[in-house]
């Protein structure tokens, strides 16, 4: 059996053709008088030929799929390693997410704290921001960061409709011309210029539907080389090249605007080509 395993012969089909081809093979040569067995006893002629060609055929029928299967299994091999890649995402967004940047040319990853407004539309615990209430409202990162940039977070909201907005490049105040913001809703994913609103541009969508109602996604937010990309649950769904209008530095804000109900931010890392305190 080990012989037939190496010749990737496993299955009862397989096995059975064999064993057609082999009779098929000694009928044929039988019937036609090349060999003759005196403790088994074949009519030679036509009708017993054909009929071990006829076996000899639905055998080979029945072998091709296990003897071409052995070339397809390290293709096999692969995709089961890369089904695997999302859930180790899950547990640890900042070191598994991809990567814009496969040079290495920015710094290690390192979590960031954001200024909360004392308006009371924010939570805040433990590194997890969740901004609530019917208002606009940012928080705003302690840290300006300049150059090249990649964001790694986790979003979420108890509303099965929702949307999360994060500002690169702000001002420390308000939208306002040259930021860039990423919007991760839940019927589209966008990078838009200066503004969400009228006077807002957009840059890139993609109009694909996102399930939120307690259900976490990681996202990664990537500028490498004035290239803008958003990967959402380890896929990139966005990307763009920017041009001047566009700011090299500022601040990261956290955005909810007021018609969406509530809005979690949590896990946030950031790694940088430069940091201004």
């Amino acid at each position: 059996m080990e012989f037939l395993s190496n010749l990737g012969i496993t299955s009862p089909s397989g096995l059975f053709g064999l064993a057609l081809l082999v009779i098929g093979g000694f009928m044929i040569l039988a019937g036609l008088g090349i060999i003759s067995i005196q403790q088994v006893t074949v009519k030679q002629g036509r009708t017993t030929w054909i009929m071990g060609l006829v076996m000899a055929v639905v055998g080979v029928f029945l072998l091709y799929p296990e003897l071409a299967a052995p070339g397809e299994a390290p293709e096999g091999q692969a995709a089961v390693v890369d089904t695997n890649l999302p859930a180790v995402a899950d547990a640890n967004p900042a070191a598994t997410l991809p990567s814009s940047d496969p040079n290495g040319g920015l710094s290690e990853w390192k979590a960031i704290e954001f200024a909360v407004p004392g308006n009371g539309l924010w939570l805040e615990e433990d590194g997890r921001y969740t901004a609530i209430g019917s208002k606009d409202t940012i928080a705003w990162s302690d840290d300006l960061f300049a150059g090249d940039i990649e964001v790694s977070l986790e979003v979420g909201s108890s509303s099965p409709s929702s949307a999360a907005n994060v500002i690169l490049y702000g001002n420390g105040g308000s939208l306002a011309p040259g930021n860039l913001i990423f919007t991760i809703a839940s019927d589209h994913q966008s990078i838009l210029a200066d503004s969400i609103y009228d006077n807002g541009t957009y840059l890139f969508t993609s109009m694909s539907s996102l399930g939120f109602g307690e259900q976490k996604h990681t996202v990664l937010i990537s500028i490498i080389d004035r290239k803008a990309s958003l990967f959402l649950d380890g896929e990139e769904t966005a990307s763009v090249f920017l041009d001047e209008n566009i700011n090299t530095s500022g601040r990261i804000g956290l955005l909810k605007y007021w018609e969406i109900h509530d809005v979690a931010f949590a896990n946030i890392r950031v790694r940088e080509s430069a940091s201004v305190k």
